[in-house]
């Protein structure tokens, strides 16, 4: 004879059968060079970033690198930068980049780090893709309310690549690679784009656009490289399903000697307008 065990005590006792401490050991990767930087063909303070790596458990902030010496050079003429904070490298705020020119970063530690002291980049910077115009349309039906920025332009023949940024009232929105765009031209090659949804902000994530609210949207012109290393930082960044899903792949940097991180020469430009529709 056995006797019945009610199904809600069952599920309490398998639960309880089931708990076990886990500790997780992590081996210390050695410790790199993490850059972060960028320059275009605007004239203004361009910040080169310079960290080291640190554990993946780790409640610190990354640790500054001070004291290297950075570099840019576009063929003809070497640019020093100023170490402005520790850690922040800095042009001279008049300082732009050209289209058509290719632009190397050289940084030149003052101790090293992996046994490596000069670290290098190089990046083409694209010519400007002109936007005649954009539009903001509001979807109440999409995804409990959906702003879609609108891009109208003509893009030219070959190969280009995009990355979109956008701001409200001249202050950055939704600024985090997470929220930026990427993507190439294969559907669109040497076509008007007549309004193409190239930005997405969501009523549901608090990125509110309201009538009278200015909208500008920055089209910066990639490489495919880069447009590459956006796609998989967005990825290592993003929530991962399931929690316990293995890690993502290595970032595809640009800099030597195995340092992490990317730098970036890109031409932007910019198109405005002043949203007015009543979700």
């Amino acid at each position: 004879m056995y006797k019945k065990i009610p199904y809600g005590l069952s599920l309490v006792l398998l639960t309880l059968s089931c708990t076990e401490k886990i500790d997780i050991q992590l081996d210390e990767a050695q410790t790199r060079l993490v850059v972060e930087g960028y320059l275009t063909n605007e004239a203004k303070e361009h910040v080169i970033r310079l960290t080291k790596s640190a554990p993946y458990f780790s409640n610190q902030s990354a640790p500054l690198v001070e004291g290297a010496t950075v570099t840019l050079y576009d063929g003809e003429t070497n640019q020093t930068l100023t170490e402005k904070s520790p850690g922040m490298y800095v042009t001279p705020s008049d300082y732009a980049g050209h289209p058509g020119k290719t632009y190397q970063l050289t940084i030149v530690l003052a101790e090293p780090i992996a046994d490596q002291t000069t670290f290098t980049a190089n990046c083409f910077m694209n010519e400007v893709i002109e936007t005649d115009s954009i539009g903001v349309e509001y979807h109440s039906d999409w995804g409990k309310g959906i702003w879609e920025i609108k891009w109208y332009a003509q893009e030219p023949l070959g190969d280009d690549f995009y990355l979109f940024k956008a701001f409200k009232n001249d202050s950055a929105f939704a600024d985090s690679i997470k929220n930026w765009v990427v993507f190439d031209d294969r559907f669109i090659d040497g076509n008007f784009t007549n309004g193409i949804g190239v930005k997405y902000f969501w009523k549901i994530r608090n990125q509110i656009i309201r009538p009278g609210d200015k909208i500008t949207l920055q089209v910066c012109g990639i490489s495919k490289e880069y447009q590459t290393y956006v796609e998989f930082t967005r990825r290592a960044v993003d929530y991962q399903s399931p929690m316990f899903s293995g890690p993502p792949t290595n970032v595809p940097g640009n800099i030597s000697n195995g340092a992490i991180g990317y730098f970036a020469a890109y031409a932007v430009s910019y198109a405005s307008t002043t949203y007015n529709q009543n979700p």
